[in-house]
């Protein structure tokens, strides 16, 4: 079946937009502290935005956690 391009560029973001939200609202009940979640949340998507490793972004953003926790 062939699509209109529109409608092919738009169905081609929609597993990225499922899967944000998806992740979004568990990012912040994951720790019980909003602020610190949210911590995390920024150093991970840094982390992902200078194209580190994916391993390295999620213990990116468990340390930014984990260091929030013991600086407050």
């Amino acid at each position: 079946m062939q699509l209109p391009r529109f409608l092919n560029s738009f169905l081609r973001f929609v597993p990225f937009a499922a899967l944000g939200a998806l992740v979004f609202p568990g990012i912040l009940s994951s720790t019980g502290d909003t602020a610190s979640a949210l911590f995390g949340g920024t150093v991970a998507l840094l982390l992902v935005f200078w194209r580190v490793n994916i391993t390295l972004v999620v213990f990116g953003g468990i340390l930014a956690v984990y260091l929030w926790g013991l600086l407050v």
